[in-house]
């Protein structure tokens, strides 16, 4: 059982016995009483984050680290779990992920992962794209003039490579991922 302690600004989980302090789910802000989370940093996000669609409550990542959902309104983080000591739990078994996910049969020399028109957001998307271990490029579309950017990874060798690349887009985080022949 999760129980908001609103003065320690934590989250904290109970033993079925009621003591807590077990484990320590969310550090810092003050989600209840000023409806704001934290600002995430990278290194509070999973390794892997969960499959599209992932509805369980708690998630291991591919380091074995704990997670746990957190919802406000349409946002959807991923908190790390903390033991008592304030260390990160990261002793759990690997989850298996998503099911079996097929790999693509129209594929390009490059395949593109979004577009976005804060440079910021596309510098996010192409971090998450290269933590894959995928060559990425962020291309500026001239043809919009609202600054659009789209995030392509790429170039793959051989269309092997190409449907190994797009299928790990789709199947972590990019499920509208397509293959395109080039940059622009």
């Amino acid at each position: 059982m999760l129980s908001y302690d609103r003065y320690a600004c934590i989250l904290r989980e109970k033993t079925t016995a009621g003591t807590a302090g077990l484990r320590t789910v969310l550090a810092a802000g003050v989600i209840g009483a000023f409806g704001f989370l934290p600002a995430a940093s990278a290194d509070d996000a999973p390794s892997v984050p969960p499959p599209a669609g992932y509805a369980a409550d708690e998630f291991t990542d591919t380091q074995g680290c704990l997670f746990s959902r957190v919802e406000q309104g349409d946002r959807l983080l991923w908190a790390p779990r903390y033991r008592a000591d304030g260390s990160q739990r990261c002793d759990g078994p690997v989850e298996a992920g998503a099911a079996e996910c097929p790999l693509p049969t129209e594929v390009g020399r490059y395949a593109q992962a979004g577009v976005y028109v804060d440079l910021a957001n596309a510098r996010n998307a192409a971090a998450e794209v290269r933590a894959l271990g995928l060559p990425v490029n962020i291309v500026r579309l001239s043809r919009n003039p609202e600054g659009r950017h789209s995030v392509v990874a790429g170039p793959f060798v051989g269309r092997e490579a190409a449907r190994q690349g797009l299928g790990a887009l789709r199947c972590n985080g990019f499920p509208d991922a397509f293959g395109r022949n080039g940059l622009r």
